[in-house]
């Protein structure tokens, strides 16, 4: 499970969150690039995560009514987020849902990413479902995050059927250790989702002759004993354990046997190397 998270979580204690979920995405801000538009709880948030070994993306809420406000926007993302870029797991997303602002969505929407990914960052997209369908058609060329909440019970109900899907939004009432009240929780799928490293509005000047060039893998998120979900799955498939999604005692021994073999660092957690070497072995 992921979870996204603002000021509006108050301190959150990272020592009770780490072991409660595979990643966290941030809010940095909002609209353009002002400082009184940054989240007050950004940086230190930033920060927990790495002390304690947690993943974590960002995402923007956009107000963007002009492509120069959404190059603003991305800025405001740069600002924040460049002394953290290398460490980041997960993309920068780009929050697309402020009523008013849905006439041209999608053109704002490559601007603001072409900045990003100019300056090496991974970029997605969030939009709930009535979005995507109204609102956003067309923009396939990024990953999708995706808000369809059903019942809102805190639990998921029926998954999105959106194209490159590679995260759920399922409830806004979720609950983890190391947050007092309510949260935002999502189930990850983005691990060997494909998407264009380059936008659209490019491709008749830089089409390239072998497909492949435009793409690029988005990465598997680290994983350790007390992670759960798909990942888990996956890694317990390539290392010979049974697949339960759980990550115990039984999948770190093997992970460390895995990362002897293969002349990995001996630590039992599943970063980029080990995922690497062990996607290797399936191909």
């Amino acid at each position: 499970m992921i979870i996204d998270i603002s000021s509006f979580q108050g301190n959150v204690d990272f020592a009770k969150l780490k072991n409660a979920v595979e990643g966290v995405i941030i809010r940095c801000g909002w609209g353009s690039d002002y400082t009184k538009q940054d989240d007050p709880k950004f940086k230190k948030n930033v920060d927990g995560c790495i002390a304690y070994g947690v993943p974590f993306g960002v995402y923007l809420y956009s107000y963007a009514k002009t492509l120069s406000q959404a190059e603003s926007e991305a800025k405001h993302v740069m600002r924040l987020c460049d002394p953290y870029k290398d460490k980041m797991t997960f993309p920068a997303f780009y929050d697309l849902e402020e009523n008013g602002t849905q006439s041209g969505a999608v053109d704002r929407a490559r601007k603001w990413a072409s900045i990003l990914q100019a300056a090496g960052y991974k970029v997605g997209m969030y939009a709930n479902s009535n979005w995507w369908k109204n609102y956003l058609k067309g923009l396939d060329e990024y990953p999708k995050w995706v808000a369809n909440y059903g019942s809102n019970n805190g639990k998921p109900g029926t998954k999105p059927k959106n194209t490159g899907l590679i995260m759920w939004q399922y409830t806004s009432r979720g609950s983890v250790p190391g947050i007092k009240g309510n949260v935002d929780c999502n189930l990850y799928y983005g691990y060997t989702i494909e998407y264009p490293s380059n936008n659209t509005s490019n491709a008749g000047n830089n089409a390239s002759n072998n497909k492949d060039d435009n793409k690029e893998v988005y990465e598997m998120p680290t994983i350790k004993k007390g992670s759960v979900g798909k990942a888990v799955k996956i890694w317990q498939i390539v290392v010979g354990v049974a697949a339960d999604g759980i990550f115990g005692a039984k999948t770190e021994t093997a992970t460390k046997k895995f990362q002897s073999k293969h002349n990995l660092v001996v630590d039992g957690i599943v970063g980029k190397n080990t995922w690497k070497a062990g996607l290797d072995t399936v191909k």
